[in-house]
């Protein structure tokens, strides 16, 4: 539906802005004057000052200031913490804390910290991690005789001790169990002057009833906030993440988002009566499309347009954040209602960098530089403080040089109507010292409220982000720095820098260098990329591909032309191909025999460029590329994308292979001869690919083959020959001569009876059943002539192995993909999981409600999760095994068929007795467990 404030291209197309352009423009627009910044620096060193000569407690940051993320023991402590509360059983406890102690040299801590508190958990991790390793222990440290009753009695409680420091550590970040517990507790921080808003406690949703629990706990929160706050100066307030409303909050997703949509109103509307303020969380930047849709369709409602106590969270180290801004300005304006905005600097950082680099993005999302960041926050406050009669400013930050140029800010803006924001559990000593010595400040906690076993990725986050060497949180409590360089203005350093994209983190597209580029990715996560993928596929649905000399007109007078059906609709015509005759096949072994004769004299420097030209052109043709694979293979846009992108990363893989390998290497000399070692093609090689990575096992094949000096007879299956047969035109179009690389589209028979049995034929490398491979090795096995290499791939039964270490949420999200992304039709895709007893309810519960969220469909349907298997007889063969356990009433969980025609199987859970049931690879969407 269409958007009464829409999103504007500015904000569109800053998603992946060059970095160096977006700073540029932030040091042009944030400027001060030198009074300004001797002010800040003075203002921040007094704050300095005052977080040092707090006395420490038992806080975080004191536990920080120990172990950071930069030694072993801090690592192995956030560990603990994300992993231990969660393990139910005894056995597997102990297994994973001696894994983890071990790894820690504990002495080295033991005495370093002013805390009391943290000197005792040494001690624990210390004697425990001796306790679990055999290790002797010095002779001044513990007797033998004390040391082996520990290890008799002491494993238990050494478990309980741990287990109540990781609950110590998580009780710092959780206000309470219960919103009641969060406001018996916050009543003291409210007599300081603190105002609340709280969260409630867990990840994004990922079954419905995950939904319904956040949906119970986020009205109760606000009924109960407006009951028990009428007398307090402190009316609180709640945060909302959007991905606890629906789990499928994806862009891609319009029916989900309705969903959604219609949640969220019940929510806001529910707040609005009682007036209890809500702000919408910021998540990860892929999200943020999505996000702001439904922030605008919220808005524009009739009782919430002049509210005012609709806010939104915005990231300042995304390169979008003023934009976003101005968008919220604009919507503002036209609303003529305020807008209360907290500004955050970011928590996903890491994730950020990680999924753009495998997505392989042009640009992050994100700034790589902390200083950018910091920068971007203060660029963005500045923008809040002049349009403070449309946004109401909202500054989340622990970091007392950024509170300290607020303060500044707001004195040049004269503004006094904004607050200050921090975490439960984090900056008491900077907040508590505003508080006391500035009367205008104002300051809300943001306050995580559940139980304990749901705060572990929340806690593992704030480990990270304040845990890391770059922290300020860690840093102003390290007692060797001088904390001059914590209150530097961010715009200076980064006019002190040799450059201004941080030289440790590549670009995208530049990871793999100097060796190769990345392939190139696209970003389905915008709507612009969306529209233009859509614009570009609308115009070639409308005619069937057809191979050259080959007409599109099924009525042509075309000898042994063969129409290839959709395995969607097999009523679609997706295109036709000449279907090869013995005739053809020998000719064509004959043409390759002959090329090679020239082309094995072919530099290795040429054969290395035509590859690389080859990856050009697949990305110059993404759009057309993606939608055959879509079409013919029954592939999913995002199925289809990673399989272009992996055949791209297959040709400059082999390019710089053939470079590194086949470069004439010069040989030791005894007598003053010249000895030079080149490595040669052997001569013409089949490759026989599947039909399930039509593009890309394909073009593995065919260009490790050509980069090894060889030529090529490539024979795709004979279900999928339209991608294969584009892709060899490809290849010539880049250079490659027509007679080095040819396909062959025939039958696995036909090939087997005529060019398997060509003398000259120098290897064989087939991808496909192990059936299939063992066929081909008899029938190389009985040709006349030299015995030749048969490289092989085939399948297998692949297991995961689930233990109560693990987070259920993580674990199901990988079952899921593995076991029925591409319809389970991957050779490496998850086949049987083993999962330990105690844990197995709630696995099985959680993925059984996951897949009740995935839909089965038209992949040319971008909502659509899970496409057709290739063709009839590999849905019957499916069904029939199904089938067979459903007779001993051992199906766990099968998901709904479409209302299509197509050669569907739904995914299917089942229940295994014994391994041995299985008698061969089950090539589908079905699990056993």
């Amino acid at each position: 539906m269409g958007l009464e404030f829409p999103l504007p291209d500015n904000l569109l197309t800053q998603y992946l802005r060059n970095e160096e352009e977006a700073v540029q423009e932030l040091l042009m627009g944030y400027t001060l004057d030198n009074p300004a910044r001797d002010r800040i620096k003075a203002q921040a060193s007094e704050f300095l000052v005052a977080i040092r000569n707090t006395k420490p407690g038992v806080r975080v940051e004191t536990l920080l200031k120990e172990y950071g993320l930069d030694n072993k023991e801090g690592v192995t402590l956030m560990c603990l913490a994300e992993a231990l509360l969660r393990i139910p059983d005894q056995e597997t406890a102990e297994r994973f804390l001696q894994d983890r102690l071990q790894q820690g040299n504990w002495a080295e801590h033991l005495g370093h910290s002013d805390a009391r508190w943290v000197n005792a958990s040494t001690w624990g991790l210390l004697i425990t991690g001796k306790l679990f390793t055999k290790d002797q222990l010095p002779g001044n440290w513990l007797s033998d005789s004390f040391k082996g009753l520990i290890r008799r009695l002491g494993e238990p409680l050494a478990l309980s001790a741990i287990r109540q420091a990781m609950m110590v550590i998580g009780q710092q970040f959780v206000a309470g169990e219960t919103i009641e517990e969060a406001l018996q507790r916050s009543e003291d921080e409210s007599e300081k002057g603190y105002y609340h808003s709280y969260d409630m406690l867990g990840e994004a949703a990922m079954t419905m009833a995950d939904v319904e629990r956040y949906m119970d706990a986020y009205e109760h929160a606000i009924t109960h906030q407006s009951e028990k706050l009428e007398t307090r100066k402190d009316h609180g307030g709640i945060s909302i993440k959007l991905s606890a409303l629906h789990p499928r909050f994806e862009l891609r997703q319009s029916k989900n988002l309705n969903q959604l949509h219609s949640r969220l109103m019940d929510l806001l509307l529910l707040a609005q009566e009682k007036d209890i303020s809500v702000t919408i969380d910021a998540e990860e930047s892929w999200r943020l499309e999505a996000t702001l849709m439904q922030f605008s369709r919220a808005i524009s409602h009739n009782r919430l347009r002049h509210w005012g106590k609709l806010g939104l969270a915005v990231q300042a180290y995304q390169k979008r954040a003023p934009a976003q801004l101005q968008w919220l300005m604009d919507v503002s304006k036209t609303q003529h209602c305020q807008i209360p905005v907290r500004l955050v600097k970011g928590a996903y950082w890491d994730t950020e960098i990680k999924q753009a680099q495998q997505l392989g993005l042009e640009e992050y999302p994100v700034y790589t530089q902390k200083d950018h960041t910091d920068l971007s926050f203060l660029y963005c406050a500045q923008m809040l403080l002049t349009g403070r009669h449309f946004l109401y400013p909202q500054f989340a930050t622990h970091n007392a040089h950024t509170v300290a140029s607020i303060l500044t800010l707001s004195e040049q803006s004269k503004v006094r109507q904004y607050e200050f924001q921090r975490l439960h559990g984090m900056g008491e000593s900077l907040y508590d010292h505003l508080l006391s010595s500035y009367d205008h400040a104002h300051c809300r906690i943001y306050a995580p409220v559940g139980r304990y076993q749901e705060l572990l990725p929340y806690l593992v986050r704030r480990l990270l982000e304040n845990g890391a060497n770059t922290s300020f949180v860690r840093q102003v409590q390290l007692a060797q720095s001088d904390g001059s360089w914590l209150i530097e203005e961010p715009s200076a350093n980064i006019r002190n820098m040799d450059r201004l994209r941080n030289p440790k983190i590549p670009l995208p597209r530049r990871v793999f260098q100097p060796e190769r580029k990345n392939s190139l990715g696209l970003n389905l996560d915008s709507m612009k990329t969306l529209q233009l993928l859509a614009k570009s596929m609308g115009e070639q649905l409308k005619q069937p591909a057809a191979l050259p000399g080959i007409s599109a007109d099924p009525d042509a007078e075309e000898p042994k032309t063969v129409t290839v059906f959709s395995p969607t609709d097999p009523e679609e015509v997706v295109g036709y191909y000449k279907k090869a005759g013995r005739q053809d096949c020998h000719q064509t072994f004959d043409r390759s025999r002959e090329a090679w004769k020239s082309w094995r004299f072919e530099e290795v420097e040429e054969r290395a460029s035509l590859l690389e030209a080859t990856a050009r052109l697949y990305e110059e043709h993404y759009d057309e590329l993606i939608l055959l694979t879509m079409r013919e293979a029954g592939k999913t846009l995002s199925n289809a994308l990673a399989e272009v992108r992996e055949a791209v990363d297959f040709l400059r893989y082999y390019a710089n292979q053939a470079r590194r390998l086949f470069e004439p290497t010069q040989l030791p000399s005894v007598t003053g001869e010249e000895n030079t070692l080149v490595l040669e093609g052997k001569g013409p090689v089949l490759c026989i690919s599947p039909w399930n990575f039509p593009l890309a096992i394909f073009t593995g094949q065919v260009s490790a083959a050509l980069a090894a000096g060889n030529t090529v007879i490539a024979k795709p299956s004979t279900l999928t020959p339209l991608i294969a047969s584009r892709a060899i035109e490809l290849f010539h179009e880049a250079g490659f001569p027509k007679n080095v690389v040819q396909t062959i589209l025939a039958s696995g028979k036909l090939v087997e009876d005529t060019i398997l049995k060509e003398s000259a034929l120098r290897a064989v490398m087939f991808t496909g059943s192990t059936a299939a491979a063992k066929q081909i090795n008899r029938k190389i096995a009985e040709r006349d002539g030299p015995i030749i290499p048969l490289i092989a791939e085939t399948g297998g039964q692949n297991a995961m192995i689930v233990d109560s270490s693990a987070l259920t949420e993580q674990v199901v999200r990988d079952i899921v993909q593995s076991a029925f992304d591409s319809a389970g039709q991957r050779c490496s895709a998850l086949r049987v999981l083993f999962v330990q007893e105690d844990v197995k309810e709630k696995t099985l519960e959680t993925l059984i409600g996951y897949l009740q969220t995935i839909s089965l469909g038209d992949p040319l349907d971008w909502e659509t999760d899970i496409g057709p298997v290739i063709d009839s007889h590999s849905q019957s063969e499916l069904m029939l095994h199904i089938e067979r356990f459903r007779a001993q009433e051992r199906i766990l969980y099968q998901g709904s068929m479409p209302e299509l025609k197509g050669h569907f199987v739904p995914p299917t859970i089942i229940e295994l007795e014994d391994l041995n049931e299985l008698h061969e690879e089950v090539f589908g969407p079905v699990l056993h467990v």
